[in-house]
């Protein structure tokens, strides 16, 4: 369970944004992936370290308190809570532009508003969810769920490629319109990277938190 929340956390914010990032930069951006990886394996370590440290900890702000006090605890809980709000609003707007993409183009295509009204439904219900351990059914469905569709796209890439596509190390499209695209693209895969917010309350649902890191790199 905590490898599939760590695929659906890590990977489901920003793995549609990959062919667009790879587009912007080009195929250095494998390099990224590789630091990003290699960093969001050792944070694993290092949430276990601090687990262990305060064993009592439930959120990460309890952390925090460890550390510095009140005050630990209050930074830790604004830094949170920011990324939080931040991060619904993002996902929130995606899931309705997705769900606005399932029917066809037309008159009949429901406006973008009504598409938001209905993820709201459904997350106002998930949210009387209390625990990630809870969770653990739609963990598994979205991770099923990213797979297939990454599947799709490999397929019909492979199936269909685009005759002018080009392959390039670094991208050569003219040099300022790049460079804003390159930050763009480099913001969108550390954003993909961004599940670390969920660590402690994973390692608090684990029998063996210390075994945490081995569901990173399983």
């Amino acid at each position: 369970m905590d490898t599939a929340a760590l695929l659906s956390l890590q990977l489901g914010w920003g793995l549609w944004l990959m062919p667009s990032d790879y587009a912007r930069l080009g195929w250095c951006a494998n390099v990224v992936l590789v630091v990003l990886a290699a960093l969001t394996a050792y944070s694993g370590t290092l949430f276990t370290r601090l687990y262990q440290a305060v064993p009592s900890t439930v959120l990460f702000s309890d952390v925090g308190a460890a550390a510095a006090g009140r005050w630990g605890r209050g930074l830790v809980s604004l830094i949170i809570y920011s990324l939080d709000a931040t991060r619904c609003v993002i996902l929130h707007l995606a899931a309705a532009q997705s769900l606005r993409h399932v029917f066809p183009p037309g008159p009949d295509q429901p406006p973008l508003w009504q598409c938001g009204a209905a993820v709201l439904v459904l997350a106002g219900i998930l949210v009387q969810v209390r625990g990630l351990a809870e969770m653990s059914s739609v963990f598994m469905a979205g991770t099923a769920s990213q797979l297939v569709a990454v599947g799709i796209v490999v397929w019909e890439l492979i199936s269909h490629p685009e005759p002018e596509a080009r392959t390039e190390w670094i991208s050569q499209d003219d040099p300022l319109t790049s460079r804003v695209a390159a930050v763009v693209a480099l913001m969108n895969m550390i954003f993909a990277f961004g599940g670390q917010f969920a660590f402690t309350e994973l390692l608090g649902t684990m029998r063996q938190p210390a075994h945490f890191p081995r569901a990173i790199l399983p």
